[in-house]
């Protein structure tokens, strides 16, 4: 797996999925669709919070009075992949032992299901290194030579900010993370070969990212990463436009085809800066995010550059429109009035997995223009957050597409909303002993877009074995973990309800689902066979339909992501007006795993609510409903 660091400047909201210190396999994707799990968030001790969102990306937000300072987001040297966030005025702190740095791992803090870390009291018992966890110290070899490393600023001078290293031997894909002094100095003992140092410095407002490429012989070697030779990094678009952000990430090539990375961003007001370095096998990946300046018809860049021939002396990247994939998106709406934000992060196959955006407000109903980099290497995820995202307390809508150069369409948001295991990622998963349950209760038919919604529900899961009840719990999410007796197998059956608040939204406001299926102890996480039958109906926006108009629909059978490929056997497809008190079965016209039919909606109602039952050619069983799949008018 790729470890994701991040280094921060500036006040912008940051969603960020890559970061420095990167170790990446040939071929990874740089990040899945969005899980059906729930977000968390914990209240550092200076007050600032961070969330960890479903699909493993982290949200920034900073304290009151707290928004000029930068931070470093590090996951754990120990093959954990805890992720640890620390504001770059703790820093200091943390290394002359006066601040404890178990309460900056937000990953352990949330499995000791604490959120507030100043008050903590169950913390990490890993061996930890400076900042983070760590496997035990490597032993020095006779020929290891002593490294010195000074970083200077654009003035010469030690950074006046956060400056991290890290190295990387590209022959035998050795890393690790140097540690500077308060005069931007640092020594390491490392053995023959080339070593690339990955360094990102902050100065004031000013960002530089570089690596510093050390040949080490048998003596004792320095080496200077001079801010003195940094160049502006600039982009060049066709319509007028602010940097809203931009992420600027190195890597090296390693034997084998994977690569090492380093990678910085730097919000609205901060200035991005390399040092060039035409290096066998250095690469530089350019990231943007713009926003039009013409309010009048709304429009915004995001943009990726790669250059593959090292990092340039003259880092200015151009973009043309007619290059670019015109992308025309429609926020849909689903039925809500609450703040929402969006923004697009890209990723490129092959680079450096690093990525953030920053959320712009958008009213639900309206259009803008999307300037993205186009082609099949390129991965766009788009996000809308209903509410406050950096809470568990929003609705999150996630996308994802490939765009050629020229004209495209996206809509996100859409309506009916109904129960669906379509995703990307597994909903029900048996470990050994253990279930764990992500059941995605307000969601879509568009299987490239997930909803998350992430507010407190009311609800409850039992699940019996052989007809014998052997759990029942209380469900305050949509996510869960339960275990079952030891070595246990059979004929389960799984039903779980929830309810939720019609306060962001009148939409789902309460699901039913039931799942009968066989299983037995694994020894890796499985998916096990449950489905679900996704549902879309014709004429409806901005979550809406008109009462008058027969409707015609359409049913899709679909196995959980990960589990047995079977095949729809029979199906039932039912309609509520009154909130679910009554069902009403609708005639449907099953050809294999897709059934269609017509909707005729009585002159008074006011919402429809949808419940299917299906069952596979194994003997699963699955019944779900959805009370306010959508709204009639």
């Amino acid at each position: 797996m790729r470890k994701r660091y991040l280094v921060a400047a500036g006040a912008a909201l940051v969603l960020a999925t890559g970061g420095t210190f990167a170790f990446a396999e040939p071929g990874e994707p740089g990040q899945a669709v969005a899980k059906t799990s729930a977000a968390r968030t914990v209240t550092l001790p200076t007050g600032d919070v961070v969330k960890l969102t479903g699909d493993g990306n982290a949200i920034w937000k900073p304290a009151e009075g707290r928004e000029d300072k930068p931070h470093l987001t590090l996951t754990a040297h120990d093959g954990s992949d805890d992720v640890i966030t620390i504001p770059s005025d703790r820093l200091d702190e943390i290394a002359a032992g006066t601040e404890d740095p178990r309460r900056y791992n937000v990953s352990e803090l949330l499995r000791h299901g604490q959120s507030d870390a100043a008050r903590a009291k169950t913390l990490s018992g890993k061996r930890y290194g400076r900042y983070v966890p760590i496997d035990a110290e490597p032993k020095q070899a006779a020929n290891d030579q002593k490294v010195t490393v000074s970083v200077t600023d654009r003035d010469g001078d030690a950074p006046s900010h956060l400056t991290v290293v890290g190295f990387v031997n590209p022959a035998t894909g050795k890393t690790g993370e140097l540690e500077l002094d308060g005069n931007g100095k640092g020594t390491v003992d490392l053995g023959p070969g080339r070593w690339d140092f990955h360094t990102s410095a902050f100065s004031g407002n000013e960002m530089i990212q570089s690596v510093t490429t050390v040949n080490v012989k048998d003596k004792p070697v320095s080496a200077l990463v001079d801010g003195t030779k940094a160049v502006p990094v600039k982009y060049q678009v066709d319509r007028p436009a602010k940097t809203q952000y931009h992420s600027i990430s190195t890597d090296t090539v390693v034997k084998g085809g994977s690569t090492f990375g380093s990678g910085a961003f730097a919000g609205e007001g901060n200035t991005g800066y390399v040092i060039p370095n035409d290096a066998d096998g250095i690469k530089l990946e350019v990231s943007s995010q713009l926003l039009g300046t013409d309010t009048a018809d709304p429009y915004t860049y995001d943009l990726n550059f790669l250059a593959e021939d090292g990092i340039p002396a003259d880092p200015t990247f151009t973009a043309h429109d007619a290059e670019l994939a015109q992308v025309e998106r429609t926020f849909d709406g689903l039925i809500t009035t609450a703040p929402t934000g969006a923004c697009n992060v890209g990723f490129r196959k092959d680079g450096s997995g690093f990525g953030n955006c920053t959320p712009n407000e958008v009213t639900w109903g309206t259009t803008r223009t999307e300037y993205v980099t186009p082609g099949p290497d390129m991965t766009w995820y788009a996000y809308a957050f209903i509410g406050d995202p950096e809470a568990d307390d929003s609705i999150d809508v996630t996308s994802v597409a490939h765009f050629e150069p020229g004209p495209a369409k996206a809509v996100t948001g859409t309506a009916p909303v109904s129960f669906n295991v379509g995703g990307q990622s597994s909903v029900l998963t048996r470990k050994g002993d253990k279930l764990n349950l992500a059941l995605p209760f307000m969601d879509n038919a568009n299987r490239d877009e997930s909803i998350d919604d992430l507010h407190p529900v009311k609800g409850e899961l039992v699940l019996t074995r052989d007809g014998e009840e052997i759990v029942r719990k209380k469900l305050t999410s949509q996510s869960a973990e339960f275990s079952l007796p030891k070595k246990d197998s059979g004929k389960y059956t799984l039903s779980a309800e929830f309810k939720r608040d019609k306060k962001v939204t009148p939409l789902a406001t309460k699901t039913k689902v039931k799942w009968t299926f066989k299983s037995k102890p694994t020894a890796k996480e499985t998916p096990l066979n449950v489905s679900a039958v996704s549902f879309d109906a014709d004429g409806v926006k901005g979550g809406y339909a008109d009462v008058k108009k027969p409707q015609n629909f359409t049913l899709d059978y679909l196995p959980q992501k990960g589990a047995k490929d079977t095949k729809l056997k029979k199906l039932t497809f039912e309609v509520s007006y009154d909130d679910g008190k009554t069902w009403k079965k609708v005639k449907v016209k099953v050809k294999g795993d897709t059934a269609t039919g017509k909707l005729k909606h009585p002159a008074d109602a006011k919402f429809v609510s949808v419940r299917a039952t299906a069952t596979d050619d194994a003997g699963n069983k699955a019944t779900h409903s959805t009370v306010h799949s959508y709204g009639l008018k």
